[in-house]
């Protein structure tokens, strides 16, 4: 990105790789899961890392939660809203363990 010096093609490049990051469900690093990131409000981020397209994560949250769903099983409708709530000081410890050839892309 750096050796770009044209705008276009640096555009050009940097929604290609945009498209491809897109695409990428499992953390190649971690293996942590993938998900959409909302923001709820001034300085809370929310990660929808628990939805149905999950997979394994997914079943093993459900299975986590079954003794709550078996004491009230009012619970099982709402599990499929769970979030991981980002705050900043989690959102700095994903930003550190980056690599920075990463960063400098980002």
């Amino acid at each position: 990105m750096r050796r770009l010096k044209d705008v276009l093609k640096r555009k050009t490049s940097s929604k290609a790789v945009l498209d491809a990051c897109k695409k990428v469900k499992i953390c190649p690093h971690c293996n942590a899961q993938n998900g959409p990131v909302k923001k709820k409000g001034a300085m809370q981020l929310s990660h929808d890392v628990f939805t149905k397209k999950a997979g394994e994560l997914s079943r093993a949250f459900e299975v986590s939660c079954d003794a709550a769903v078996a004491l009230n099983p009012q619970i099982s409708q709402h599990l499929g809203k769970a979030q991981e709530d980002l705050n900043p000081q989690r959102v700095l410890q994903l930003f550190e363990a980056m690599l920075d050839e990463d960063c400098e892309v980002l």
